[in-house]
């Protein structure tokens, strides 16, 4: 036994309108947005995680990401308590700290990292006429400097 009121010729449909994707645009994109100069590429790097610092900042910078200056985004505060000394040094929210880099800097480094992993998966050996047996696998990677 059927109940017409379930059926769907009977009921009444609302139909939604479709979700847009990538609509929301977070606080970090919108901020990076307001300051990204022509020529460079930006990234929030971690300074600290749970108030404890790393080296976040550091390892960016030996890679040649600088800070972006606050006097970029004057009426931005991103530490409105003043709490966070960092805040002083660059644009900041939360726990990360936006830097930039030039894009030329940018491809020739990210060559390089490039360049190490393909030698490193080439320096891998497979295994050699399987038989069933694991005498001829290797599992590490022998020379792979980072």
């Amino acid at each position: 036994m059927t109940k017409n009121s379930r059926e769907s010729e009977h009921r009444e449909h609302d139909v939604r309108e479709p979700h847009l994707i990538n609509v929301y645009e977070s606080e970090l994109d919108s901020i990076a947005g307001m300051v990204k100069r022509p020529g460079y590429k930006l990234r929030w790097v971690n300074y600290a995680l749970r108030n404890e610092p790393t080296m976040g900042v550091e390892k960016a910078s030996r890679q040649g990401w600088e800070l972006v200056k606050r006097d970029r985004l004057p009426n931005y505060i991103g530490d409105i308590l003043g709490r966070n000394p960092v805040a002083t040094m660059g644009i900041t929210s939360g726990d990360v700290i936006l830097m930039e880099i030039k894009d030329e800097i940018y491809e020739r480094y990210a060559h390089a990292v490039n360049q190490k992993a393909q030698a490193a998966v080439a320096s891998l050996k497979t295994v050699a006429q399987d038989r069933g047996t694991l005498n001829d696998v290797t599992t590490e990677i022998r020379s792979f400097h980072a």
